[in-house]
Order: structure tokens, then C-alpha cells, then sequence
């Protein structure tokens, strides 16, 4: 009985000291808990996985990549418009239109000027390197063409075209050919009816028309 006695005292001595022991022992630190819960390091990302995902990207799939090639396009097809324009564009200067049209008006405002003796028309519409053969056979050039006009004593009452007929030889020559029928009075007051038969040859120059040569012969009257 003292033997089991002396074994429970043992034992609630050996329990009070752990107790103790315990209280006395202070509790883990964060540093000690942290480390105790350190886990194993992940793997290192190889170069292709660090990679930028806007560095993979190539030029041709970049969202701005159709902007510009549609922006090209456009200048590429302006250009081309501007280009065709310039080429059907008509010359710059006072005669549009086709030569036929342009030579056949300027027939008739010759013959026109001639009723006024007016020799703004010769000034304007004869080249200045002109060169002609005047109904009477002689051979005459833009000065002696215009002297010829500013001594003309005949008075008219009407002289007119007929039969103008244009034929062109590429964008810049045209030869047209014609008769002009001339009434009037001469000088002496004598009246006349008379019909030349004419060739003109006229050349375009920036855009302007000019007769550079022609050839009258007196058919019919005197």
C-alpha cells in the first residue's frame, strides 16, 4: 500500500513539472513559423516562357498592319486617277474641242474679217513663221499678209464659206480646204462676185490654233 502510494506521488510530481515546463517555454515566432513552412522552389521560367506575348507578334497580323496597306491602296489608286486625268485632259489655252470643230469656226471668222478689213484676226490666228501663196501668185508671209488686208479698198456685203472640209494629221496639224464667195463693191463702185478656192494648214501651238500656211486661187469673177 505505501509501495502504490510513493508511485502516485511520482507520477503527480513528474505531471506538475511538465505543466510547468510548459508555461515557461514561450510560443514560436513568426520568422520560426514562416521557415518551418517554407516550401520547395517552383522551377525558373525558361527564356520562352518569359517571352512578351506583344513581342511574338509579326508585322502582318499587328492590328494596324490592314490600316496601312489600306491607306496605301488609296494613294496608289489616286495617283493612278490623277495620272489618267492628266493624260485625256485637254491642252490648256483658248480652242477646245476637236479640230475640225476649232479650225472650221476660225475659217469663218477669217472670211468675216475680211468685210471689216479688220487685221486683228491675221494678228492673232496667222504664226508668226507663215508662209503663202496669195490668189494672184505671189508669194507672201504673216507681214505681207496683214498689208495686203490694210490695203484692200474693195467694200463688201457679204463674204461667206462653203464646202470647209478638215482633215486632221495627229492631235496638233489639220489642213482644211474650202471655197469663199465675196460680193461686194470695188473701189471704182463697180460691183463683183467672186469665188476663191483655198488650202489652209494649221497647227496647234499651247493649246492655240494658227494657220502657218495657205494657198488661194481666184475660180470664178473678177
Amino acid at each position: 500500500m505505501k509501495l502504490l502510494t510513493s508511485l502516485f506521488a511520482i507520477a503527480a510530481l513528474t505531471f506538475a513539472a511538465s505543466a510547468f515546463a510548459q508555461e515557461e517555454s514561450p510560443p514560436a515566432t513568426p520568422q520560426e513559423t514562416a521557415s518551418a513552412s517554407v516550401e520547395a522552389p517552383t522551377s525558373t521560367p525558361t527564356p520562352e516562357t518569359k517571352a512578351s506575348p506583344a513581342a511574338s507578334v509579326s508585322p502582318a497580323t499587328s492590328p494596324a498592319a490592314p490600316k496601312k496597306e489600306a491607306t496605301a491602296q488609296k494613294k496608289e489608286s489616286a495617283s493612278a486617277e490623277t495620272s489618267k486625268k492628266e493624260k485625256t485632259a485637254e491642252p490648256a489655252g483658248p480652242d477646245k474641242g476637236s479640230a475640225e470643230s476649232n479650225v472650221k469656226r476660225l475659217e469663218d471668222k477669217w472670211e468675216a474679217a475680211v468685210i471689216k478689213h479688220d487685221v486683228t484676226f491675221v494678228q492673232t490666228r496667222v504664226a508668226e513663221d507663215y508662209t503663202g501663196t496669195s490668189s494672184k501668185g505671189k508669194r507672201i508671209n504673216k507681214a505681207g499678209l496683214m498689208k495686203e488686208v490694210k490695203g484692200d479698198t474693195d467694200t463688201y456685203t457679204s463674204a461667206k464659206n462653203a464646202g470647209v472640209t478638215v482633215h486632221s494629221f495627229g492631235p496638233n496639224v489639220a489642213i482644211a480646204t474650202g471655197t469663199a464667195k465675196e460680193v461686194g463693191k470695188g473701189k471704182d463702185g463697180k460691183a463683183f462676185s467672186r469665188t476663191y478656192a483655198w488650202t489652209d494648214t494649221w497647227l496647234l501651238r499651247n493649246g492655240k490654233w494658227e494657220c502657218i500656211g495657205s494657198q488661194s486661187m481666184l475660180v470664178s469673177g473678177k
